[in-house]
């Protein structure tokens, strides 16, 4: 318990907590949640998420990258910022970071000393906060220490009953609503947009993308009922002129009033250019609201042109290591490796949760014309058994190899990956995280 002497210590203690980043199954019942706890929680801390302004993004798909776009334009604009988003690759100190700089241990450390007093006293209550709602906490009240001018929030899952719904931001974000956490959000995509919109505030405009018609009306209908301006991807704003480059995209965004021309991204993936698209929106939205007197449209092309996002169909050579874990993304991240390497032969390392949509994004990967297909396990009580796995897959007809462990895994695909290949590693976080230290 606190006080903590070290970031051990820490870690120790958040283990002990719940935390449904590890849950295979749980379904947020309508009535079944509420937000109470968090909201005495933060208050508890002083309500740290008052002292700056934020903007707030949810999404099935992009919101990570969307984030990190949008802090980087604010940076760009010599906004000061906090951003938080999960889950991590490789550490936790990813989800916090104020400047573009990730929080070092010492930082969090005192943070959590602060805290220490509040966690105590829910923790022996019998008001146990979960893993997501202290590290939650832990964000907003380092950016309060940071004095940040706005805090880019990325919702962890759903949004209506997520901790990061306690702030009242200038801008909601919903990037895409698509299938995944059935099993927690609802087997529908109404069900899921149900939860999405959850984070639409009163008097707070909206910037989506563009989905599904079923979802994106609901998203709408909200909008109007609620009666807040809507701001759609492909209505009032779109991309143009989009073409891949040989470090990325290039594209032009226009929206009401301005207009930024040929573009320079340097991440692979098209569909990176709608998250450019809602982040730019999201920049001239907050013009609106008098939080930015005005953009340097220079400075956007800037911030773009040297943004990097780690396990976002990102390259090391000829291996692309994809975060994907729905079948959206799996379906883009494919795309990508294939525009990327389409005269090589190919080779996939694929893991996945056991709570996902596994048959579908199966289906995906199998028409992926790979020479060589390993599978193996991600380390973590959500994994999906690579037996099973394999099974799953030669219902497709694809020869496969199973491979237990992460590691040795990892080593068989790459000695199958000849000079002249290219290897996707796809499918989890989990997957990714691990093995990015790798190849870095």
């Amino acid at each position: 318990m606190p006080p903590f002497a070290t970031w051990t210590d820490v870690r120790t203690f958040l283990n002990e907590t719940t935390d449904y980043e590890k849950m295979v199954r749980y379904r947020m019942k309508r009535g079944a949640f509420d937000l109470g706890r968090v909201e005495r929680f933060f208050d508890a801390l002083g309500a740290p998420h008052t002292a700056y302004e934020s903007v707030h993004i949810a999404g099935t798909n992009g919101k990570g990258s969307t984030a990190w776009m949008i802090d980087a334009l604010l940076r760009g604009q010599g906004i000061s910022t906090g951003r938080y988003t999960s889950p991590h690759l490789e550490r936790e100190s990813e989800r916090i970071v104020i400047n573009g700089a990730e929080v070092n241990e010492d930082e969090l450390l005192a943070v959590f000393n602060e805290m220490a007093p509040a966690l105590t006293r829910f923790q022996r209550t019998g008001d146990a906060l979960t893993y997501f709602e202290i590290m939650t906490g832990a964000a907003l009240l380092a950016f309060s220490r940071a004095g940040v001018e706005m805090a880019v929030l990325e919702v962890g899952l759903g949004g209506r009953l997520d901790a990061t719904n306690v702030v009242t931001p200038l801008v909601s974000v919903i990037t895409s609503i698509d299938y995944d956490h059935m099993d927690k959000l609802g087997p529908t995509l109404t069900d899921i947009a149900y939860e999405k919109c959850g984070i639409i505030k009163e008097g707070v405009p909206l910037v989506t993308g563009s989905y599904a018609r079923e979802a994106l009306d609901y998203v709408l209908n909200r909008a109007k009922e609620m009666e807040i301006p809507a701001r759609r991807l492909d209505g009032q704003f779109r991309v143009r002129g989009l073409q891949s480059t040989p470090d990325g995209i290039s594209f032009t965004v226009s929206g009401d009033g301005y207009e930024h021309e040929k573009l320079r991204l340097p991440l692979a993936g098209q569909y990176q250019a709608n998250n450019a698209a809602i982040a730019l929106e999201v920049l001239h939205q907050l013009v609106k609201r008098e939080f930015l007197r005005t953009v340097d449209y220079d400075a956007v092309a800037r911030s773009l042109a040297e943004l990097r996002i780690p396990g976002r169909c990102e390259m090391f050579g000829r291996v692309m290591l994809d975060c994907a874990h729905n079948a959206g993304a799996v379906k883009q991240g494919l795309r990508t490796f294939a525009a990327r390497f389409k005269d090589r032969p190919k080779v996939l390392l694929f893991a996945v949760a056991a709570d996902k949509d596994v048959e579908s994004i199966v289906k995906i990967l199998a028409e992926g014309s790979f020479e060589h297909v390993v599978l193996t396990e991600v380390r973590s009580p959500r994994k999906l058994d690579v037996d099973d796995l394999a099974t799953m897959w030669q219902k497709f007809g694809a020869r496969v190899e199973a491979v237990r462990d992460m590691d040795e895994a990892f080593e068989r695909a790459m000695a199958l990956t000849g000079p002249g290949d290219a290897l996707l590693i796809t499918g989890s976080f989990f997957l990714a995280g691990p093995l990015r230290a790798r190849l870095a």
